[in-house]
């Protein structure tokens, strides 16, 4: 099925071509083309250090144009679609790149973009919020404004008659800054962990069709996400796990939220959002995050694809080339069902490769790979493992982007010097290694706009150059160009402008009540109560609250770069809500506790009666040996920009030097404290306040390893000493992942409650459970060793939840008896579905009797079920278990004795021709039976039509028509007693009940033939 000038493509190839195919060779035959580059500014670029050597493995063939190339399969051939060939080499390579835009003149935020899309013609822009094109300011019309944006880009690109529409992309995960980029007048989505703590794909699903919805009106068509991260193993100590990014640490789960809020994300957009899985082949086991430095993942290529590749597999299972409400209209095909997609919307179109190095992609334990974004050797490994089907969603059409090819930690791997910036050796890897589409964010040696574009501009001239004159690398391009053509149409059938834009009225859809109330709904499922109090804070308590937001020139801000505080932003609440929350208290959480409990609310708590500070400022007064006010700590944050970040949201990086600040440029700074704190902290009052307390209540988001310490081994241990002493109690409400309270100090709190997000509605719902309304019903998606919660034992089945065992087909007739047995849907230790995959060992009594002894099912939506075979007769009874769960009552069936036959004496030497003839079912057609058969059929036949007929030809006919009906008959019997749908009757012996209907079935044919035959010539 084509869309306007899209190409389908159906073709699949051998995995090997295939291989060849997304690995072309690079320049010198290493990981690392070595490629000559002009000086963008009159001054001479110095050459990176040549990398560490490619892993071997594609398959090179020379090249009269460059040292090497990759010998391309057939099928690797120029775009189909007729928009390619009108095309210039410069546009065509354009099309290949997504630049991070930025804008030195805030009042004309797009003048600095508008030549790349309009002259050069590059495929798409990404949305960053502290790029100067829009700031997130409470009561701006973002929505409008951000469709505005995108109206006059798409405008711009389709000016030209052989203009493209663009790819307009944006970071959305949730959980606020800085993994949203679009927030004030959006909806306050929910971090993926909380989605996932709910344990429920449709929780996920609505979450996605959020995004969808929100994205398709304002013009945004490739969300960067989700994250398909597996946290198996958290690195609490260094910071080098995703934290709340994660739907969890199980690959199974993981698959199934990816793919249903996948599912959402086409279903609210009408198949006009893109997804972009990521970061594949797997973040979650990394030991650093990749914007300082490559990370590495130590694991071997069996974990590789049994943790970090599963929940890649389960969304690049169907057809990414058709189209319907979820991006395709014909199912999926069983295959792919089986691995885990529940509908072709749940097929992502796009995966983005990691800047990170794999051990088990080496083929070396003692050797990292190459980063996969410039792996092709890696890439190509990848892509040839069939049951992931990898290979063939990239084939049908799903597109391969690089992670942003600006960040610090390859500009380090290229130049550990940090002397040189070689974007063109950059961007060639990364086309080369099999990325269809580049991210070009921070691709400049310094974060200047005028030289990233000067970059930008150079790179295109220099692909357009080696597409001339390179064949493999016009081959490499052209393939790309064909997926980028393709998904465009997708998106859009017609490239007219009018069907391109966004309704501008569509705006009306973003951060409506009814997906603050969806929003609402799956964060109260993930809420996780890991200790309530026995008596919840009530009238006359004295609280302090402990939270991570500073002061700092009167400003709110936070420990963590987040905005729990929601500083100049709405944080997703609406007008009216936002007004109730600030006059109830200056941080969320106080104002949540104010509204609900406050006399504006249920008039429990008297404003007199709470005490708030920073976590910093605790710190500060339980250490007065730390440094003063004013010290030089903590860089402090330049008015209300937010700092630009990668596509995925790494890390933020300061300001390009030629941007103009959004926000108050004459906005005070003073010398920050630790951490930034206000320097008006009254530590003697701070520490009377914690003494009279009959509630500390410690709040907060994700924080770094220093804080994770700090909580550890000096915050809550004195919290508990001062409680302790004064009759006080402890409450922790953690809005980041929740293993940061280590085992000892969780022992010794009076309530501990996770929401796994730092969003409003997560606030109000861990403060309305900290004062017992409502009972949390979520649990924690990732291994919380720290509380003894290990996930692998959670979701193993549940010995109090015994298996419903029910024979659903029992079969008829004597042993050998075939019977379908089924066990409902297996429980694990939280209460839901076990994983696809659980194994079911199925036994009986007597041991004997089961064919075959200790067979096995697998579970899947939880379930099990299979047909099994009773090779004796008797009372038999079946048992089930699933680890140590065992049935609920075991299925006891009765099964009649097969009759007793005397076997044939058995010769000495036994011939494999007698051994096919002789009996050893009594109840089953053996070589007797086919003996049989065979001579009624042609004595009968030839009897029975050879008489009336003088004419050979006439009489043999007649007999092989006799004799074909004879054989039928017995087959059809034989057949029958095979699979226990007739049975022989007793007593007879072997071989005369086939003998009776085979000539039968031959005096039946004969008849016909007599009935249906001309007339005898009479002489």
């Amino acid at each position: 099925m084509t869309h306007g000038r899209g190409p389908q493509r159906s073709r699949r190839i051998a995995p090997s071509f295939l291989a060849a195919a997304i690995g072309l060779a690079l320049a010198d035959g290493s990981g690392h083309a070595v490629a000559a580059q002009a000086p963008t500014d009159g001054s001479a670029v110095a050459a990176s250090p040549t990398p560490p050597p490619a892993v071997p493995g594609a398959r090179v063939t020379p090249s009269a144009k460059s040292s090497s190339a990759v010998s391309l399969p057939p099928t690797a051939t120029a775009p189909s679609d007729p928009a390619a060939s009108e095309l210039s080499p410069e546009r065509k390579v354009a099309q290949l790149l997504v630049v991070a835009f930025y804008a030195p003149n805030a009042d004309d935020p797009l003048a600095g973009v508008l030549p790349l899309v309009a002259e050069w013609g590059i495929g798409g822009v990404v949305l960053q919020a502290g790029n100067n094109v829009f700031g997130n300011h409470r009561g701006d019309a973002l929505p409008a404004r951000i469709g505005g944006l995108t109206a006059d880009l798409q405008r711009a690109a389709l000016t030209d008659a052989h203009g493209v529409p663009l790819f307009v992309a944006a970071d959305h995960e949730g959980n606020g800054a800085p993994l949203t980029h679009l927030r004030e007048g959006f909806t306050a989505l929910p971090s993926a962990m909380a989605i996932g703590a709910g344990w429920d794909p449709d929780n996920a699903a609505a979450v996605g069709e959020i995004v969808g919805r929100e994205m398709e009106a304002v013009g945004v068509n490739v969300l960067l996400g989700p994250v398909l991260d597996v946290l198996a193993n958290p690195h609490v100590d260094n910071g080098g796990d995703i934290g709340t990014r994660a739907f969890g640490g199980h690959p199974y789960w993981v698959g199934r939220m990816g793919a249903r809020y996948i599912e959402g994300v086409h279903a609210g957009s009408r198949g006009r959002v893109l997804t972009v899985a990521k970061h594949f082949p797997g973040h979650g086991d990394s030991d650093r995050l990749p914007d300082q430095e490559v990370p590495v993942v130590t694991k071997d290529f069996a974990s590789l694809e049994t943790i970090e590749l599963p929940p890649f597999g389960a969304v690049t299972t169907g057809r990414v080339g058709s189209k319907g409400a979820g991006g395709a209209d014909d199912a999926a095909d069983a295959d792919s069902a089986d691995d885990g997609a529940e509908a072709n919307g749940s097929t992502t179109d796009a995966l983005m490769t990691a800047h990170i190095r794999y051990r088990g992609l080496s083929g070396n334990a003692q050797r990292a790979s190459l980063p996969v974004s410039f792996d092709r050797a890696g890439l190509a490994t990848l892509f040839s493992l069939e049951h992931f089907h990898f290979g063939a969603w990239h084939e049908s059409g799903g597109l391969i982007l690089s992670d942003s090819l600006g960040v610090p930690a390859v500009k380090r791997w290229f130049d550990p010097s940090g002397r040189a910036f070689p974007h063109r050796q950059i961007a060639r890897d990364a086309l080369l290694a099999g990325n269809d589409v580049l991210i070009l964010a921070q691709f400049a040696q310094h974060n200047a706009w005028s030289e990233m574009r000067a970059n930008v501009e150079d790179t295109i001239r220099y692909f357009a150059d080696e597409y001339r004159r390179d064949r493999a690398f016009r081959t490499r391009v052209d393939a790309a160009l064909d997926r980028v053509l393709a998904a465009k149409h997708r998106l859009y059938p017609s490239w007219a402008p009018d069907d391109v834009v966004a309704d501008a009225n569509a705006v009306r859809v973003v951060g409506s009540e009814a997906n603050r109330a969806v929003v609402e709904r799956v964060t109260a499922a993930g809420l996780t109560a890991w200790q309530l109090p026995e008596r919840p804070p009530g009238r006359g308590d004295r609280l302090v609250i402990i939270h991570p937001e500073r002061r700092v020139a009167g400003r709110l801000v936070t420990d963590d770069g987040g905005q729990l505080a929601c500083a100049n932003e709405s944080c997703g609440l609406s007008a009216a809500a936002w007004a109730r929350m600030a006059q109830a208290g200056p941080t969320l959480v106080e104002g949540a506790l104010m509204a609900r409990y406050g006399p504006r609310g249920a008039g429990l708590i008297d404003p007199a009666d709470v005490r708030s500070y920073a976590m910093c400022q605790i710190e500060q007064a339980l250490s007065p040996a730390l440094a003063a006010p004013g010290d030089p700590g903590a860089d402090e944050p330049n008015g209300d920009v937010d700092a630009p970040t990668t596509p995925t949201g790494e890390r933020p990086i300061d300001p390009p030097p030629d941007a103009t600040p959004l926000g108050d440029p004459g906005a005070a700074s003073t010398g920050p404290a630790l951490f930034g704190c206000d320097p008006s902290l009254d530590a003697p009052r701070a520490l009377a306040d914690l003494e009279a307390a009959d509630w500390i209540v410690v709040a907060f988001g994700e924080l770094e390893p220093d804080a994770i310490r700090a909580l550890r081994g000096q915050i809550l241990p004195q919290l508990y000493r001062i409680a302790a002493v004064n009759h006080g109690r402890i409450a922790v409400l953690s809005f980041g992942p929740p293993y940061y309270v280590d085992e000892t100090n969780a022992a010794r709190l009076d309530a501990h409650i996770s929401a796994y997000t730092r969003i409003p509605a997560a606030v109000d719902a861990a403060v309305a459970a900290l004062f017992g309304d409502g009972v949390p019903t979520g649990a924690s998606p990732v291994s919380v060793d720290e509380a003894g919660y290990d996930l692998a034992q959670r979701l193993d089945p549940d010995p109090a939840s015994p298996l419903a065992l029910r024979i659903v087909n029992a079969g008829r007739g004597p042993s050998p008896r075939r019977i379908e047995i089924a066990i409902d849907p297996i429980h694990d230790a939280n209460g839901h579905p076990v994983p696809d995959g659980t194994v079911v060992d199925l036994s009986s009594e007597p041991a004997s009797a089961l064919d075959p002894v200790g067979a096995q099912l697998e579970t899947r939506g939880g379930a099990a079920g299979g047909t099994l075979t009773l090779r004796e007769g008797g009372a038999i009874t079946l048992h089930a278990r699933a680890g140590a769960a065992g049935e609920r009552e075991a299925a006891v069936i009765d099964v009649p004795p097969a009759p007793a036959a005397t076997p044939p004496p058995a010769p000495p030497r036994t011939t494999p021709a007698a051994a096919a003839i002789t009996d050893t079912d009594p109840t089953r057609p053996g070589g007797t039976d086919l003996a049989a058969a065979l001579g009624a059929a042609f004595v009968f036949g030839a009897g029975a039509t050879g008489r009336r007929r003088r004419d050979r030809g006439e009489r043999v006919g007649a007999a092989l028509r006799a004799i074909v009906a004879a054989l039928a008959v017995y087959c059809l019997y034989a057949a029958g007693l095979r699979f226990g749908a007739v049975h022989r009757p007793a007593g007879l012996p072997a071989g005369l009940d086939s003998l009776f209907l085979a000539a039968l079935g031959a005096l039946i044919g004969a008849a016909i033939a007599e009935r249906f035959s001309a007339p005898t010539a009479k002489g």
